[in-house]
């Protein structure tokens, strides 16, 4: 239900429009006045949604009851009527916020547009109203909850509505940082009550009035502290927090990652926050339980975006079904890589991901569609790996699974792509190719692949491809008027002489000789 308020001294005009609209929306409450002055005391003692009302009129007009009544109530939604000579006052209304205005004499369709666009901004005004009523109402029961919310907001967005109500609560403008707390309970999510207790311990631990844990919203197993002190984390300083914090998870991980110290931590936490972030990440190399400057930060390489592999020799190792030499040799590189780069773990994954897959792409021909949809998944699960050393575990089983699958096509499929290898043979005669090229082709050590080939053409592969060129160096002397040294090129041989001297050793006589006894010549 609404409440409008109708005012307009002409009293037919107003009962017309009482009357219609009460018709048109019954469930409504509909107030009347004959001028401006009487409608403001009945704003004063109705809380009115909606006024509708003339724009001149005999003691106040309709621009000046506008302008009184949003400045009683803003939200109130005022729609002016006006004649056919009043343009000028309806278009100077709506620069008041009036809702909108409407010609007389009134027409019922219209009137009913407006209405319906007007509630419908209050009903969602009003719906915006509620929800935002009901978080403050929670935060309000939930107040532990509501402030590590702040605290969140406070060093994540440096500029977050709400905090000065941090700023009236704690005395934030003096020196401290932000320190961040990795957690773990063995796998096992914490409960409410253990991330409780390890806030109360991590106080208890420091200075209770210069000190406010909180867990990130965002990470649950991450703590971040905000500490009030000139005194940085230390080794000896973290040892002791830990204790206190070992009462709670005896046997859980926790490692520390504190910020850089900031004049300022009211206006500057996020800067410390941020750079607790990023030496927390270097706990995927698990350096110990205290990342810092002191202790890591001179590791971190300057360009540690040039970081590469070399695929190649991995590629060439599982193609002679060395699994255990070709994955030590991406490890090799790896480890050397965090040796002299020490890369953010995150662009480490990112380069070990893409080396998997240009080695994927050189098996393309030998693997399984349904090993490949499994190997990209697993190559891309790599990303969650929580150490380098479970990536390195994850990494071995991929080349394991990658080996028995080579394996399995090789001796399962073998005979399909010696197959494909024939018809290659007859559509590439013409171009430089041996036994090498065609295995690296087909991803096959050169030596298996000659004995793969003959076990199933019952010929070696020279012996095959020169049959398929001299069958079709025959055909081309044959039906062509080709030159033979032509007829060389055609058939793969860039040498017109070599190319005589093999035809004669495979017919017995040379190419003008073999053209002349079928009745043609050159």
């Amino acid at each position: 239900m609404y409440k409008l308020l109708i005012v307009d001294d002409e009293a037919d005009h107003r009962k017309g429009l009482m009357n219609l609209l009460a018709a048109m929306r019954p469930e409504d409450m509909l107030l009347e006045a004959d001028d401006g002055v009487t409608d403001l005391e009945v704003i004063e003692l109705v809380d009115c949604d909606v006024i509708i009302t003339d724009i001149r009129m005999t003691n106040m007009n309709g621009l000046e009851l506008l302008k009184a009544a949003k400045a009683q109530n803003p939200d109130v939604e005022v729609i002016i009527l006006s004649g056919y000579g009043q343009f000028d006052y309806a278009r100077e209304a709506l620069k008041y916020q009036a809702a909108d205005y409407i010609m007389k004499p009134v027409d019922s369709d219209e009137i009913r547009t407006v209405l319906n666009k007007v509630t419908e901004r209050i009903s969602e005004r009003q719906k915006s109203r509620n929800r935002q009523e009901s978080i403050e109402n929670r935060l309000t029961e939930t107040m532990p909850v509501y402030m590590d919310h702040l605290m969140n907001l406070f060093v994540q967005k440096p500029d977050f509505a709400g905090k000065e109500r941090l700023k009236d609560m704690f005395q934030l403008e003096r020196p401290g940082y932000i320190f961040c707390c990795h957690v773990a309970g063995g796998g096992r999510e914490l409960s409410e009550e253990q991330r409780n207790d390890l806030k109360y311990q991590m106080k208890k631990s420091l200075d209770p009035c210069s000190s406010y844990p909180f867990f990130l919203e965002h990470q649950p197993d991450m703590m971040a502290v905000c500490l009030l002190s000139g005194e940085p984390m230390s080794a000896a300083r973290w040892a002791v927090i830990e204790g206190h914090m070992r009462s709670v998870l005896p046997s859980g991980k926790m490692i520390c990652s504190p910020g850089g110290m900031v004049d300022n931590l009211y206006e500057e936490a996020s800067v410390s926050y941020e750079e607790a972030v990023r030496y927390s990440q270097y706990e995927f190399y698990e350096p110990g339980t205290l990342l810092s400057e002191e202790t890591i930060g001179k590791r971190i390489g300057k360009n540690s975006d040039a970081v590469t592999y070399h695929v190649l020799p991995v590629v060439e190792g599982l193609k002679r079904g060395e699994l255990r030499s070709a994955y030590e040799l991406l490890a090799a590189e790896i480890d050397e890589g965090v040796k002299t780069l020490f890369s953010p773990p995150v662009l480490l994954k990112q380069r070990v991901i893409f080396a998997l897959f240009q080695i994927m792409r050189n098996f393309e021909v030998l693997i399984s569609g349904n090993f490949k949809k499994e190997a990209n998944l697993q190559i891309s699960s790599l990303q969650k790996a929580e150490t380098l050393t479970l990536l390195k575990r994850s990494l071995y089983a991929f080349f394991l699974d990658l080996g028995k699958e080579l394996n399995c096509q090789k001796e399962g499929n073998g005979r399909d792509i010696m197959t494909d290898c024939g018809e290659y043979l007859e559509n590439h005669y013409m171009d430089e190719i041996n036994l090498e090229s065609v295995a690296e082709k087909y991803h096959f050590n050169p030596s298996y692949f000659s004995t793969l080939f003959k076990n199933t053409y019952k010929s070696t592969f020279s012996e095959y491809l020169i049959r398929i060129r001299m069958e079709k160096a025959r055909e081309l002397l044959l039906t062509t008027e080709s030159r033979v040294r032509d007829i060389a090129v055609l058939t793969g041989y860039r040498d017109a002489n070599y190319f005589v001297r093999a035809f004669k050793r495979y017919y017995e006589m040379t190419p003008e000789e073999y053209r002349k006894m079928s009745g043609r010549t050159e």
